[in-house]
This record gives structure tokens, sequence and C-alpha cells, in this order.
């Protein structure tokens, strides 16, 4: 059980489905467009389009069971823990507020992190994050980017002093 100061939110199982699926579906359409491209349609494009689909459900089966990615905040820092690693920030380490951003089709969390974190750990700055250092990707989790960017935005700021 955990710490009442912890709040765990942890993958929807119909959200990692519908990304199962699609990201099937893309890489069988990917293939097949190779094959028809290159090649042609042969045993091995069936071979490598069951391989795609089985290496998907494999991960999706691993997310479930390891309840990932999920994002856990405590009144001292938040962990988004992807499907293997996970990224951890202290609230002091964060400078100003979460805000939502798009990458590809997905809406994500874009925070800025502190001129002395960068120097720590050398994290460069990215065009990929709309202007801000880091993001947390949450199309997995239950509640939208949204919702997420507010409670983050919530606990920093009952974090200070």
């Amino acid at each position: 059980m955990p710490h009442p100061g912890i709040v765990m939110i942890g993958p929807s199982l119909p959200r990692l489905l519908k990304a199962m699926f699609l990201s099937s579906l893309m890489m069988v359409v990917g293939i097949m467009g190779v094959a028809f491209g290159l090649v042609g349609v042969g045993t091995w494009t069936f071979f490598a389009c069951g391989g795609a689909v089985a290496l998907s459900i494999i991960l999706f089966a691993l997310a479930a069971i390891r309840q990932r990615p999920r994002v856990v905040i405590t009144t001292e820092c938040f962990v988004f823990e992807k499907l293997f690693g996970s990224e951890t920030y202290r609230w002091e380490e964060i400078e100003g507020r979460f805000g939502v951003i798009k990458i590809g089709w997905n809406e994500a969390v874009g925070f800025n992190l502190t001129a002395e974190y960068k120097t720590r750990t050398g994290k460069k700055p990215t065009t990929l994050f709309s202007g801000f250092d880091a993001a947390v990707v949450g199309s997995s989790l239950p509640c939208s980017a949204g919702e997420l960017a507010e409670m983050l935005n919530e606990r920093k700021q009952r974090s200070q002093p």
C-alpha cells in the first residue's frame, strides 16, 4: 500500500491496448510498404509482419504486468517510470510551470529544468519539446496531459516553502 503522501498514476489497460493495436498496424503497414516497393510480397514478408505483431504483444504484456508507464508523485519529487528505466526530478530542479505540448499525435507534459540541473547532468537543449527541456508522454495514462500537468503544478506549488 502506498504512503499517504504518494500519488501513483498507473497505465490504463484500454489505452495500452489501443497503443498496441496502432503500433502493430503501423509496423505491418511499414513492412508491407517496403515489401511492395523493393522485392514484392513473399514468405519473408509474412514472417516479418508476424514478428512485428508478436513483439508488440510481448511489449504490451510486459507493460501490463509491470504496470508501466506510470507517474509517481511525492512531496519531494516526481518519477516517470517508463517500460524500461525511469526519470526522477526533484521539485527544486524544475523551473516554472508544467505545460501541455504536442509530440507527434500525442499530448505530453513539458517542463523546464533549472540551469544548475542542466549543468550537473549535461542536459542539452532540444527542439523536440516545444520550448521545454523535458517531457512526460502519458498517452497510456488514465488521465489527460492537462490533468497530469495540473496535478504536477499543484504538488510543486505545495512543496515550496
